[in-house]
């Protein structure tokens, strides 16, 4: 991942911040003019602090990847009471904080992350009923993504990218598009097709993506497991699920 500058992050602040200070090489701290401070990984505030209020709010920007739990883990970690982490278990994120239950113990409560939680100073989760909603949804894409894959490795050869395939696919994904809505579409229809498994190729990384298409177009070909992977990985990257 890139490092940030300071300018950087100043053309990516709105108007009239104050207190802009690095964090680390691709995090900085601000305050708004509401007096709110936020910290801000890339273009997220990950974690915002309203302390008017008592609020902490917690926000991955649908960027589900080790280095964004492990950044907001180490913020939280010195704004709370009792101890409290983000941790990942089969692709989904969870939420974990102690309670006081006597004097002499604490007890761990777990909740299913989710973009706009809210905490209080004990680490307590203020908003906790949208958890177990977005659990419910993530849980039901992962059986849909391994389900397409599935079919994927079944496949006798892989279908070459044409002209009649998806046209967000085929044309706007290359021009960086967070539509989403397609994508659902294909996992429930198990629509496979060349252009969607060549841009999840570019996704990747590979340098050369018609070769790595080439190599694994028959069912025992050198790359097929790859792009099986690749393209798990693609679809879990677009819909905010932990890789």
């Amino acid at each position: 991942m890139p490092y940030v500058t300071l300018k950087q992050f100043e053309d990516s602040i709105p108007i009239g911040y104050s207190g802009l200070t690095r964090y680390d090489w691709n995090t900085c701290k601000w305050t708004g003019i509401d007096r709110i401070v936020r910290y801000r990984m890339y273009n997220t505030d990950i974690v915002t602090i309203d302390k008017s209020k008592g609020i902490i709010t917690l926000d991955n920007g649908g960027w589900a990847t080790a280095t964004t739990k492990v950044k907001i883990n180490q913020i939280i970690k010195h704004l709370l009471a009792f101890y409290a982490c983000i941790y990942q278990e089969k692709g989904i994120w969870y939420y974990t904080y102690k309670t006081p239950k006597s004097l002499q113990c604490l007890t761990s409560i777990n909740i299913s992350f989710f973009n706009g939680m809210k905490l209080d100073f004990t680490g307590k989760v203020l908003n906790p009923s949208k958890g177990s909603k977005v659990l419910n949804k993530k849980a039901r894409l992962i059986k849909l993504i391994d389900k397409y894959c599935d079919k994927l490795k079944s496949l006798k050869t892989l279908p070459l990218p044409g002209t009649g395939d998806c046209w967000y696919c085929s044309m706007f994904e290359q021009a960086g598009s967070k539509d989403n809505a397609h994508l659902l579409k294909h996992l429930k229809e198990k629509y496979v097709h060349g252009s969607l498994i060549m841009a999840a190729l570019k996704a990747r990384g590979y340098n050369d993506p018609g070769m790595i298409f080439h190599l694994g177009a028959q069912p025992k070909g050198s790359m097929r497991g790859p792009i099986i992977q690749a393209v798990k990985v693609y679809f879990k990257t677009r819909l905010g699920i932990a890789r």
